[in-house]
């Protein structure tokens, strides 16, 4: 009996769109790899039959088995589509089970290990009305995918949903790279550079300014930080707000030393839960 081993070429597998309409966007993508067959390189037509999972042996799949038949092997290398369908790739990791036969007839033999799925397919690229770059749409289970607009930089973390990056960001603005980043569920990063939100945070723009904690938010400027529950900075220059429903306004009129500029936040922050 011959063995029949496999060796992937890509990590991952490369997304590209089916559509129905113009501005559709499919679940496809496309599958590359190696099939060696007695320790040589494959050559001819064989089937092959993926299937999905959540762990890297046994289990069950997540999605029904998709069967390819006489996909055409030259010198060892193939490619070919697999489609899962919509709202099977989400906030977990991914493994495919491959089995192979001669085109045509006999068992499927099972293959082992099963080459893990990076998050690569799970970004399927929207479509805008000329297709152009810089936007791109994560789908997940949970039906709120993660937006990314903007420079290849930008990224959200694996995991997350709901979350927003509008467009900023560079690979190289006059030498320097700027990366926006969304690290929590529903989180929110308009533009500028170099900003980066937490879960239900939000930074509209500017550079270098942190929202995290929760609810925070901060409206531009530069280097600024909101670093609470519900704490908000509207803007300026290195200023903070790191109390629980604290709000920094102008602080630059007060002085510019950045405890100070916290201590006027506690104040605004104890004269509103007074009024409260």
């Amino acid at each position: 009996m011959r063995t029949k081993t496999i060796a992937w070429l890509l990590a991952a597998a490369t997304p590209w769109c089916l559509s129905e309409r113009a501005a559709a966007q499919g679940t496809a993508f496309t599958y590359q790899g190696r099939l060696n067959v007695g320790g040589a390189a494959a050559n001819g037509s064989y089937d092959l039959q993926f299937g999905l999972f959540t762990t890297n042996q046994s289990g069950l799949p997540v999605a029904p088995l998709v069967t390819n038949a006489a996909v055409s092997v030259n010198n060892g290398l193939f490619t070919t589509t697999l489609d899962f369908g919509s709202g099977v790739f989400g906030a977990t990791n991914f493994w495919l089970e491959i089995g192979v036969r001669p085109n045509g007839g006999g068992a499927f033999v099972t293959l082992a290990p099963r080459p893990a799925l990076t998050p690569v397919p799970l970004a399927i690229a929207a479509e805008s009305a000329n297709n152009l770059p810089g936007l791109t749409v994560r789908q997940n289970a949970n039906g709120a995918p993660n937006l990314i607009g903007g420079s290849s930089n930008n990224f959200v973390t694996i995991g997350i949903v709901g979350a927003t990056i509008g467009g900023g960001g560079a690979v190289s603005y006059n030498g320097t790279q700027y990366t926006n980043k969304v690290t929590g569920s529903f989180g929110t990063v308009g533009g500028g550079s170099g900003n980066s939100a937490s879960a239900f945070s939000t930074v509209s723009g500017g550079n270098g300014n942190t929202a995290t904690g929760g609810y925070a938010t901060v409206g531009g400027g530069n280097g600024n930080f909101a670093g609470d529950g519900d704490a908000t900075v509207g803007g300026g220059a290195d200023n903070s707000a790191s109390l629980n429903d604290s709000t920094c306004l102008q602080p630059s009129e007060f002085t510019s030393d950045r405890r100070n500029k916290e201590s006027v936040s506690l104040v605004i922050g104890t004269l509103r839960a007074f009024a409260s």
